[in-house]
């Protein structure tokens, strides 16, 4: 649904999700939540204008919620449904099927700003558009381990799913092309990611 005015219409900035019980519990997301200081709460860039609001009780076909908005940095659980999972790898662990409504690529901002501009300068979008973008990019945080958690949400809710799920693809064409590979994507799951230095 359309994020209504009340809600303050779109949801743009650097904001937080919060992990649900089952998202918490998740045998992926339960490394997430410990790595966060409160066991919940996560750093998104969100550009939202529509809510997806599930129905209460568990989501139908088995998917899992994953994650839920939150009414403003350290606010309440919002009733917007922010991640889900349709399906598991087969050792039930890593998300196959996972949906996200928040912006887990966005993870280097310098690098997001420099794009930006050249798409201005190329004239391929407006100044509004810009600026909009511009501005959630910009934002600064008292706190401002910002971008460090931000690494978190992309790794756990984009890059980890995504490289696991790559390492498995080119572990099963080797295999039917009689290679042995050097990983299985199981291994993946021990290896420790690489971050930047917390702020």
């Amino acid at each position: 649904m359309l994020r209504p005015a009340e809600k303050g219409g779109k949801s743009a900035g650097i904001l937080e999700n919060v992990l649900t019980d089952e998202g918490a519990r998740h045998p992926w997301f339960r490394q997430l939540a410990e790595e966060l200081p409160d066991h919940r709460r996560l750093r998104i860039v969100d550009h939202r204008l529509y809510d997806l609001i599930a129905p209460a009780g568990p989501l139908p076909g088995g998917a899992l919620a994953i994650g839920h908005e939150t009414r403003g940095i350290g606010g309440p659980e919002g009733e917007a449904l922010t991640m889900a999972e349709w399906a598991r790898d087969a050792a039930g662990v890593m998300p196959r099927i996972f949906a996200v409504n928040h912006h887990p690529e966005i993870v280097d901002r310098s690098r997001q700003m420099l794009v930006l501009q050249q798409k201005l300068d190329r004239g391929e979008v407006t100044r509004e558009w810009f600026e909009d973008r511009a501005r959630v990019l910009t934002e600064t945080y008292p706190d401002d381990a910002a971008d460090y958690r931000l690494h978190l949400t992309s790794d756990y809710t984009l890059m980890g799913p995504l490289r696991y799920q790559l390492y498995r693809q080119v572990r099963l064409r080797a295999t039917a092309l009689g290679l042995t590979p050097p990983l299985h994507e199981d291994e993946l799951l021990q290896a420790q990611p690489v971050r930047p230095a917390a702020v």
